[in-house]
């Protein structure tokens, strides 16, 4: 007897060794989800600015790439321009003559400008096209002359200028429309150019007033496919009058956006202003070139300035100085993708660090729970056990020890049911925090979403009456929020007691309330309602001012798919008897009932 005051101190050390033991746990939880919280939040953070000026770095070496493309586009578009490689004349004889040709029309024409009798030749061509062999073509233009004279049309292989003759004409002042159809079957069916021959003019030069030949309107039809060769745009003169303002444009967003991508190295925004001053330069250049070349162009009488385009070579200077800051720019930003994807790889493993800690305490911890809980009260649960069958078989030499022990287990399993009934206490308050309105103990509106949902989804016939008090607001100003909220608690009550167990009351927002009702007839409906109604009239007091509510009231019909017909209809029928002087109810029917006790 005189050892079960120890037994008795060593139970309550048991007791507290359990409760440290669960506060230690939970502690031990709580800590590691925090640092695994704090350490991903951060990482995550970090992980995600990194990958922003990543981003942002892949970004400008697009843009730079996009710079060398405006350049090399734009200069190769003005060198095929002015080497004439797109259309152009060619005159056989310079003596005395010029030709050039005119597009702002939209149609292929040029003019033959000479004095003399000598054999002229003018040349259309693109560089050369192909004439495919067996085809058929139809070539069609109008054409006069200031002189008669005669004029034979041939096509001319651009290899070996061997001309193949197609058809002869007398060109007179009266301009007249021409069409030659022929086959291609001959040495010139591949490169062909198309020939004008203008012949020697009758008489001598002495005395020869000067003359015109004009030629408009050609057109080159591939029979087969009813397309022109000439005027479909592929082979028409291209205006390149707003190339250099594209590429300045391509210029300024690429580089401006550059910049702001780039703000955080200093080193790139002076190589970007840098690149913005040799941009401005090389447009500069190659605007005089287009002016010093249009110029010669005009003044020659041809598309042909294979020549002249060596004398602008210097502009590759800038272009090659341009070239070299935009590598620069590149490299810098392509050894700052470098340094940020080993920084991302270094942010990547301190999460993975962390989540290795955390699991590794949590196993630790979960094994010495295990080894803990195993010898406190498995053991101590099947030591008695044993204990029992050796006394019901009439060895009580071990019932002192029994004694103890049941009194140390009895602690233990009190301590974790006094937990879990805890647990299930918080549990339920949490779930009556999120369903139930927490001022007037109603469902609050998600439950009534869930509610009639489901409802609608089963098809299930329902009403609903929408409620609400009229001149709340007055009811705060004059009396207080302290009286109002009163006034929405005792409304709360009074509907729970009127409803009937299968009904379910809601408080819908402010200070309007709710009720879903399994399907009755519309007189019970109404009857409800108006009990409802008259009722609020009773619910004041001393301190209280007297209340009045509208009410508004429609049923689920066949054609309702979602709750939204079902609470607009009811809600349309709540604002008429508010428009209908408050204090009445309304059912939403096809033919509006509507009555009131005011009437």
């Amino acid at each position: 007897m005189a050892e079960l005051p120890r037994s008795k101190d060593s139970s309550l050390q048991h007791k507290f060794s359990i409760k440290h033991l669960i506060i230690t746990a939970f502690c031990i939880i709580i800590g590691m989800v925090l640092f695994i919280g704090a350490s991903a939040y951060y990482g995550m953070n970090r992980l995600n600015s990194v990958n922003e000026r990543n981003n942002n770095s892949n970004t400008v070496l697009l843009h730079m790439n996009g710079i060398e493309s405006a350049i090399k586009d734009a200069e190769d578009t003005l060198t095929y321009y002015y080497s004439g490689n797109g259309w152009k004349t060619y005159v056989d004889n310079g003596t005395g003559g010029s030709a050039y040709f005119d597009m702002s029309e939209g149609q292929l024409k040029t003019n033959v400008n000479y004095s003399g009798s000598q054999f002229w030749t003018i040349q259309i061509m693109q560089g050369s096209f192909e004439l495919i062999h067996g085809n058929t073509y139809t070539l069609t233009f109008d054409a006069s002359s200031t002189i008669d004279r005669n004029m034979a049309v041939l096509l001319e292989n651009s290899v070996n200028y061997n001309k193949h003759l197609v058809q002869q004409f007398r060109l007179t002042k009266e301009k007249k429309t021409f069409s030659i159809t022929f086959h291609m079957d001959n040495a010139t069916d591949k490169l062909a150019h198309i020939v004008f021959a203008l012949g020697n003019v009758d008489g001598t030069a002495v005395g020869l007033p000067d003359h015109n030949v004009s030629l408009s309107r050609v057109s080159l039809i591939h029979t087969d496919e009813g397309q022109d060769l000439i005027n479909n745009g592929q082979f028409i003169r291209e205006d390149v009058s707003g190339v250099l303002a594209d590429v300045k444009m391509k210029f300024d967003q690429a580089t401006n956006a550059s910049r702001t991508l780039a703000a955080d190295s200093l080193e790139q925004t002076k190589s970007l202003t840098k690149l913005a001053e040799l941009e401005q330069k090389w447009l500069e250049k190659m605007q005089s070139m287009m002016t010093d070349l249009d110029y010669k162009l005009k003044i020659s009488g041809v598309t042909n300035a294979d020549t002249e385009l060596q004398s602008h070579e210097s502009n590759r200077d800038i272009e090659t100085a341009m070239k070299s800051v935009i590598n620069q720019i590149k490299q810098t930003e392509s050894a700052r993708l470098e340094v940020r994807k080993q920084e991302s790889h270094n942010i990547t493993q301190l999460i993975y660090t962390a989540f290795g800690i955390v699991i590794g305490l949590s196993v630790a911890l979960s094994a010495a729970i295990y080894v803990y809980f195993n010898k406190a009260i498995t053991r101590p649960i099947i030591r008695t056990s044993i204990l029992l069958k050796e006394m019901a078989e009439g060895d009580l030499s071990r019932s002192m020890g029994l004694k103890i022990k049941q009194e140390q287990v009895s602690l233990a399993i009190q301590e974790v049911s006094q937990l879990y009934t805890h647990i299930v206490e918080v549990h339920q308050s949490f779930q009556t925090q999120a369903w139930h309105d927490g001022l007037t103990g109603l469902f609050n509106r998600r439950t009534f979403d869930n509610v009639i949902q489901e409802w609608i989804d089963r098809r299930q016939p329902f009403s609903l009456l929408l409620l609400d008090i009229d001149n709340f607001k007055s009811i705060n100003d004059t009396y207080g929020h302290l009286a109002g909220d009163e006034v929405l608690k005792k409304l709360a009550r009074f509907m729970q007691a009127a409803a009937r167990e299968e009904d379910i009351c809601f408080r819908y927002g402010g200070e309007e309330f709710g009720i879903l009702m399994q399907c009755e007839t519309a007189d019970e409906l109404y009857a409800l309602a108006e009990q409802l109604r008259e009722g609020a009239h009773k619910l004041h007091g001393p301190d209280l001012p007297p209340i009045t509510v509208s009410i508004g009231i429609s049923s689920l019909q066949e054609q309702d798919e979602d709750p939204s017909s079902v609470i607009e209809r009811a809600d349309t029928a709540l604002y008429e008897s508010k428009a209908g002087g408050k204090d009445r109810t309304t059912m939403a029917q096809a033919s509006s009932k509507s009555r009131s006790s005011l009437a």
